[in-house]
């Protein structure tokens, strides 16, 4: 068999003996090779009178056919064409484009062939690679390499959307402290239809504010809790250093908060390069993107970008990914403490588990899945896309009337008297059985159960009936019941002990009502409502020296006019009375001594309706203000009366 193989011809091999064809159904690149040697060899053997004729039954090339009959061998047999680089060589070519490609700078033909000649520049070779080689060799490997063209895109642009560590997103969310989330599905006995869960509800809104980056990181957390002062109690707790505590009216966040917030952010989130940009994904709140703050992260090199509304839930990672598990984790120690003890779980409770809460929410593969599902990081439009439902979807849908409720048709075959019931037909009502001692099981705990099993037990021992499987059966269920009761009498000791030390521990905290030294955020601002407060009132008792001031002055100058000369003989002279009417210093100076004798009840006059409240730093502080913004004018004055004349001021 062998050998007729051997022996078989080429037209044997080649051609179709019924129809005098040759044998290829198609002319492929895969058969290429194929039909050359084919074309040879019927040409060797005569059945083709010409090369041209060989090359056109055949559909091979002419010049390949040409040359494979006059000696020429197949690339394959002369080991190929990569006689220019070695296969280390390439292996170096393929490190070298993948490092390029990942990079984001995409190879050309010039710049493979310029690395190929690097290569044979750094071996010592003297030949060099042609931009026929940097083809061929794209050729050769196709299922690594694919050409397509380039699209340009801004060397910024690119290095924003690069700097995934520079990427941030921050939102808010609201804790109600100690409250249940309702519908919480747990386990209960049977005899239970409606479980209760016993909840801490202090009805307190506390707002937490966070940020992530697309790498996967956070800075400390903002919160917001209603109230005007921090107690000590409220920072006695395992927050980070760094965590601030701040106060509203509600709780909420507003547009001074949010200043303070973004200068957290600006502060945890500084980059090493001052030159690199901040991007932060927000959403369209007014309290967030206020003008003040936008102003504050130009001046910063952060770059805001606010979402478009309705779409928070789908394009922001805290809302899709973070803030469920933060609910999560809340609830999961709420129900703890509840469990524990704490029927009251107030503020403090909840800064005090605040971190716990955090750090099994801010994982690193948690932020990182949020960011993924929102399409953001890696890059992927089509996540959120799919999730859009089509508006106009449900106006081609078609019900058919018999789907309707009410339709006559839906109603079961043979009209209403079909769908009566039937009269039930009489049966026996079941017997009782008798307790079957030989299949009870392990007692709940009731003590009036076990003391049945005991009675059992008893009842035989008592009566010296020798011992069946049933006595000894009971008796272990019994023993159960007992061992269940005894561990259960220890469980509750230790749970008792727990909730004591839980509860010393709340009630050290409520003790502390002192105001913390360490809220340095929150003294500052408390120390800036005061400031202002006072400023206020300074304000106000100036504008009352102001009026004070025209008063007694009109009232003066109108008794000097009218004076006569007899009658301030031994006195002041006019002009003396103007001079001190006219001495800011003088007049303020009498005003506090009045304002002092006023004060304590000497010297008083009806014509002159003085402040209620009275405060003799204030007082003071008001008469420096009324006197250095009048100095201030005469200044003005002299200067503008001097450059009227044509004396220049230096």
């Amino acid at each position: 068999m062998a050998s007729s193989k051997a022996k078989e011809s080429a037209v044997q091999k080649w051609i179709d003996s019924a129809t005098g064809l040759p044998n290829f159904s198609r002319h492929t690149t895969a058969n290429l090779e194929t039909r050359t040697i084919a074309g040879a060899e019927l040409y060797y053997e005569g059945f083709y009178g010409s090369i041209v004729a060989a090359a056109k039954a055949l559909g091979v090339p002419y010049k390949r056919l040409y040359y494979r009959v006059n000696g020429h061998h197949s690339t394959a047999e002369n080991g190929g064409n990569r006689t220019l680089l070695d296969p280390s060589d390439e292996e170096e070519v393929f490190c070298w484009a993948h490092r390029r490609i990942t990079q984001g700078h995409h190879i050309q033909g010039r710049a493979l062939q310029q690395h190929a000649n690097a290569i044979l520049k750094a071996k010592g070779v003297g030949a060099t690679a042609s931009r026929a080689w940097a083809k061929r060799f794209i050729q050769r490997h196709r299922e690594l390499f694919h050409r397509r063209r380039a699209a340009a895109r801004d060397i910024k642009r690119k290095a924003m959307q690069d700097r995934i560590h520079n990427t941030w997103n921050f939102d808010e969310t609201g804790f109600m402290v100690g409250y249940l989330h309702k519908g919480t599905f747990i386990w209960t006995f049977r005899e239970i239809d409606t479980p209760i869960l016993s909840d801490a509800h202090e009805t307190v809104s506390v707002t937490a504010i966070e940020a992530i980056s697309a790498a996967g990181s956070c800075i400390p957390s903002f919160v917001i809790l209603p109230g005007v002062q921090i107690p000590a109690r409220w920072v006695s707790n395992s927050l980070d250093d760094d965590t601030i505590i701040s106060t509203s009216q509600k709780g909420y966040i507003n547009d001074v908060i949010a200043i303070e917030w973004i200068r957290h952010f600006e502060k945890h989130t500084r980059p090493v390069d001052p030159l690199q940009k901040r991007l932060l994904l927000m959403d369209s709140c007014d309290n967030h993107y206020t003008e003040e703050m936008v102003h504050f992260c130009f001046d910063h090199n952060i770059k805001v970008f606010p979402m478009p509304p309705h779409l928070t839930h789908q394009l922001q990672p805290l809302d899709v990914g973070v803030f469920r598990s933060y609910k999560h984790w809340h609830q999961q120690v709420l129900h703890r403490e509840i469990a524990d003890g704490a029927y009251y779980f107030n503020k403090s409770d909840f800064l005090y588990h605040l971190q716990e809460v955090r750090t099994r929410t801010f994982k690193k593969h948690t932020i990182l899945s949020s960011w993924q599902k929102c399409g953001l990081f890696p890059f992927n439009p089509e996540i959120v896309l799919s999730q859009l439902q089509d508006t106009l979807s449900s106006l081609t849908e078609e019900v058919a009337i018999k789907d309707l409720p009410g339709s006559i048709e839906s109603e079961p075959q043979g009209g209403p008297q079909a769908a009566r019931p039937s009269t039930p037909s009489p049966h026996t009502p079941p017997s009782i059985q008798r307790f079957n001692w030989n299949n009870v099981s392990t007692p709940r705990l009731n003590l009036s159960t076990i003391q049945r099993y005991h009675a059992y037990v008893q009842l035989r021992l008592a009566t010296s009936v020798d011992f069946d499987s049933s006595v000894t059966y009971v008796y272990e269920k019994a023993r159960k019941a007992d061992k269940t009761l005894a561990l259960n009498g220890i469980t509750a000791t230790a749970e008792m002990t727990k909730i004591k030390e839980k509860q010393a521990k709340r009630s050290s905290l409520q003790q502390q009502t002192t105001i913390s030294p360490e809220t340095n955020t929150i003294d500052k601002r408390q120390e800036e409502e005061a400031q202002r407060v006072r400023n206020k009132e300074v304000r106000d008792e100036a504008g009352y020296i102001r009026r004070w001031l025209r008063k007694v002055r009109f009232n003066v100058r109108i008794s000097i006019t009218e004076a006569r000369i007899r009658d301030i003989r031994g006195l002041w002279a006019k002009g003396d009375k103007r001079a001190h009417l006219n001495c800011n210093e003088w007049m303020c100076a009498s005003y506090r001594i009045l304002r002092e004798l006023h004060n304590r009840g000497v010297g008083q006059s009806k014509a002159i309706m003085w402040p209620e409240y009275y405060d003799r730093e204030i007082v003071k502080e008001a008469a420096e203000l009324v006197v250095m913004e009048a100095n201030k004018r005469a200044i003005c004055r002299q200067t503008l009366s001097l450059e009227a004349d044509g004396i220049e001021m230096r």
